[in-house]
């Protein structure tokens, strides 16, 4: 039996770091507490950490506004007491065992109950786990104290990885993308468990599909407090349905026990990725007993199917396997890069979980890459990847650094690094969506100038992959992101086969951009992004009263959220695509439509490259803390960015493309691009494919409709495009393609892309284009969920147009934003809203000329 001790019962407070041993000598208790310290007693809330305790009454100010996050440094200085009292809960009094466990602690320290020493604990990602039963008290108050020390100190992005010895996020002590914000306190869950002499330590599943049966193979470890009989019940449902029971009896020696148990079930439904079928999982609960009763009980999950790696087509012997096949089927992985959801991670809300994998699974991902700079996240999380069919790239806890990127070799480094892994395995590898382990992120050295990535042969990916071998034979592994020969893509070794999996770029460059991405020659690409600005909503909420020009460096507030992608050289490029911007609003189009262009065309040219290259990782999905700008498509709070649309676009299974080199072309000369078929799904279709050229006010220029087969899981070239360039009013074009059946019903939504006729500030008439007049109509509610209808009632077309909540710093998806509205026409979206709005009608249209 379990019994949660999380929650709002619990109190924190402040003491220098060494006070709190100080005071423990001269007391035989700890009633010093109440004396000493350094702050009062302050209400805390488990999972959780400190910053955020302190953040709710009034201690310290939002670290995120403003620069205030300086002000909250003194926290990181600081040991910090959880205490708590609790009584034990009358249907756990009769149980003969009562276990005390922590699934997180961060980072090290001491746990009391009733003024004695349990134990030292140390390390974010290892649970911790005492035997209280001597020591709680059944009838009574119990007290509990957890004392943490200061947090350790630890190399941020710009330092050395050679020199890291602690297994704590390394993002949270500042990385190009977050603050430093160093939490600690009690980030995960925490019970009481109740056994009458025997307890379960481990339930591995491994399921497999044999013709029309499913044989799971179950290994369960155990631990007897004598030798006992004891009988084994495991039970598998499926959608809260019992199919299979077994009862089985056992001898346990005193110590630990490990056993194995077969069972079959009949046509076993298979777990798909989204996008290729239904997240099938089933639920196992184990349960041990004697004559006395149940001892204890485990429930996990498991899903069929099976998972391999494959050689991509024509790589080279060298080259390691990339290609996806799950259940027999090639699957092309289209990913996000997932940084932890807070900075203050422990304190992350179920809601907040839901909501960013549901925007993962809305973008039409199969896969997230769980970046080795930040957690091994809860088991929320990988429940959550189960449903929704997002399978896991998961890495172990290291990263490369600015100064140098090779992981220690030490005895000791590599003990604490084995523990931790061996922790992550077992506790993970039940999870349907788990399909491969990595090394860490950007573990790499330098021959000379280069920068490599480390191979199978260093020590540390090394013991790794022995590890992973061991505890999770049937997952694939590689040694670190990126992998293979090279880490950037070199343009004097295209097509020389040594472009395996690479990193990079992280910026829009025109025209450099299209060039790049027309060669580029990669097996995989794990990492590669564009940067956007947030929501002017956001900007006003971290700027806390400051101005928010100018948006570069110079901007002090605009510098401490997000150095790395406000400065001048990277953002003039944004001023050379649209002219001297004056409005903070037309600022922040421009800069989101160029992420959108930059992340939609990279993903588009890899997919016309299918299993050529075998996937895509754009970096990156979320954001710790709010940015002014940076290379996330989710805003802190929730919000998706145009460009993460334009990624949803670019996913879409049945798919029209455009290859192009260039956005700028002289009337008069030809345009020329290429249309490229995608198809995702197994089977052929016939369709029409359609591509119109428009000009900005809605005049078809040229038009083409072609009838085709959509080849199976496949990409193929369309059709070509020639068309003499004409002189037009505010020197904008566009080409407009659609994918449709037979009967003319969308088989994606249309895909638009913007080109000028001038090369300097080709885009900047956007701003000057005539006024549409949008209004929206509600529809009908349901839930979270509403339909909308938005109605242009002017004579030019309506551009970009987007769907929010009037308070823009609330978090919400619309089924199709940033869209282009013809003239006296209408569209129906669906908008979803992550927090319940008071006023559902308060849900304007804006759009670049409405």
């Amino acid at each position: 039996m379990q019994y949660s001790l999380n929650g709002s019962h619990w109190q924190i407070k402040a003491f220098f770091p060494h006070a709190f041993d100080y005071a423990l000598r001269g007391w035989k208790n700890l009633g010093f507490l109440d004396r000493n310290g350094e702050t009062p007693w302050i209400s805390a809330t488990v999972p959780g950490c400190v910053q955020h305790d302190l953040v709710k009454a009034g201690m310290i100010n939002d670290p995120y506004k403003g620069l205030h996050d300086l002000s909250c440094e003194w926290v990181m200085l600081r040991d910090w007491i959880y205490r708590r009292k609790f009584r034990i809960p009358s249907a756990l009094i009769s149980y003969s065992e009562i276990v005390l466990r922590f699934e997180g602690l961060d980072y090290s320290g001491k746990v009391f109950l009733n003024d004695r020493c349990l134990g030292n604990f140390e390390g974010t990602f290892l649970p911790v786990e005492f035997d209280i039963t001597d020591v709680v008290n059944r009838k009574a108050d119990n007290h509990l104290v957890v004392q943490f020390d200061r947090v350790p100190q630890n190399e941020n992005g710009n330092g050395r990885s050679t020199k890291v010895n602690v297994f704590k996020p390394r993002f949270s002590y500042g990385w190009d993308f977050s603050t430093s914000l160093v939490p600690s306190g009690i980030w995960d869950d925490v019970f009481l468990r109740g056994t009458r002499g025997v307890r379960l330590l481990d339930v591995h599943v491994q399921p497999e599909v044999a013709g029309e049966k499913g044989v799971v193979d179950v290994e369960i470890a155990a631990i007897s407090d004598r030798p006992r009989s004891v009988i084994f019940s495991l039970t598998i449902q499926d959608r809260g349905r019992e199919i299979k029971k077994t009862r089985v009896h056992h001898r346990l020696q005193a110590g630990k026990n490990y056993f194995h148990f077969g069972l079959q079930m009949m046509n076993p439904r298979l777990w798909w990725p989204n996008g290729y079928g239904a997240q099938n999982h089933y639920r196992l609960h184990v349960a041990v007993e004697d004559k006395t009763g149940i001892s204890d009980e485990r429930d996990t999950t498991f899903g069929f199917r099976k998972v391999c790696f494959i050689r991509n087509e024509s790589a080279k012997k060298d080259a390691l396997a990339y290609t996806c096949v799950i259940n027999g089927k090639k699957v092309f992985l289209k990913g996000w890069n997932w940084v932890p959801a807070d900075l203050m991670y422990g304190s992350v809300t179920l809601e907040k979980y839901r909501w960013l994998i549901r925007m993962m699974k809305e973008s039409g991902a199969n896969l997230v890459r769980v970046w080795g700079g930040g957690l091994i996240e809860k088991q929320l999380f990988y429940r959550l990847c189960d449903e929704h069919g997002i399978m896991i790239w998961q890495e172990f806890p290291q990263s490369g650094s600015a100064l140098d990127a090779i992981p220690p070799v030490t005895r000791d480094y590599l003990e604490k690094l084995k523990q931790v892994a061996v922790t992550a395995i077992r506790r993970r590898r039940n999870h349907p969506a788990l399909i491969l382990w990595c090394g860490g992120n950007e573990l790499a050295y330098y021959k000379g100038r280069k920068r490599l990535p480390l191979s199978g042969r260093h020590p540390v990916i090394r013991m790794l992959a022995n590890l992973v071998k061991r505890y999770d034979a049937k997952r694939h592994f590689l040694p670190t992101s990126p992998s293979g020969s090279m880490f950037f893509i070199s343009k004097r070794n295209l097509n020389r086969g040594v472009h395996h999996d690479v990193h990079g770029p992280w910026h829009f460059w025109v025209p450099m951009h299209y060039d790049y991405y027309n060669q580029c020659d990669a097996q995989f690409h794990s990492e590669f992004g564009a940067s956007g600005y947030s929501s002017v909503a956001t900007l006003k909420a971290i700027a806390d009263g400051a101005g928010l020009w100018p948006v570069d460096e110079r901007n002090p507030i605009n510098r401490h959220h997000g150095n790395m992608w406000v400065q001048s050289d990277l953002i003039k490029n944004t001023f050379e695509v649209f002219g001297d911007i004056k409005d903070i609003n037309h600022f922040v189009f421009a800069s989101q439509y160029l992420q959108a262009e930059g992340l939609r065309y990279a993903i588009e040219a890899h997919r016309r490259r299918k299993f050529l290259c075998s996937g895509v990782i754009p970096w990156q999905l979320n954001e710790p803390w709010p940015n002014a700008s940076c290379s996330n498509t989710v805003e802190y709070n929730g919000k998706p960015k145009m460009a993460f649309y334009y990624v949803k676009k670019a996913y879409e299974p049945c798919h029209l493309s455009l290859r192009y080199d260039r956005l700028a072309w002289k009337a008069n000369e030809p345009f020329r691009a290429d249309i490229f078929g995608h198809n995702s799904l197994d089977r052929s279709r016939p369709v029409l494919a359609e591509y119109q050229i428009r000009d900005i006010c809605g005049n078809v220029l040229q038009e083409r409709t072609i009838e085709m087969t959509l080849k199976p899981a496949a990409t193929f070239p369309v059709q070509a495009i020639h068309w003499p360039v004409a002189v037009l009013k505010y020197n904008l074009f566009l080409v407009a393609l659609r994918l449709s059946d037979s009967g003319k019903q969308p088989l994606s939504s249309e895909n638009l892309y913007l080109f000028s006729t001038v090369e300097n500030a080709p885009l900047a008439a956007l701003f000057a284009l005539p006024k549409a007049r949008l209004t929206l109509i509600p529809k009908g509610c349901k839930g979270d969920d509403f339909h909308v209808r938005i109605c242009n009632h002017s004579a030019v077309p309506a551009y970009f147009v987007k769907v929010a909540p009037k308070d823009e710093t609330q978090a919400s998806y619309c089924s199709s934003n940033y869209m282009v509205l013809a003239a006296k026409s209408e569209c129906d979206c669906l908008i979803t809203v992550n927090l319940a709005m008071r006023n559902r009608k308060a849900m304007p249209a804006f759009g670049c000329n409405a």
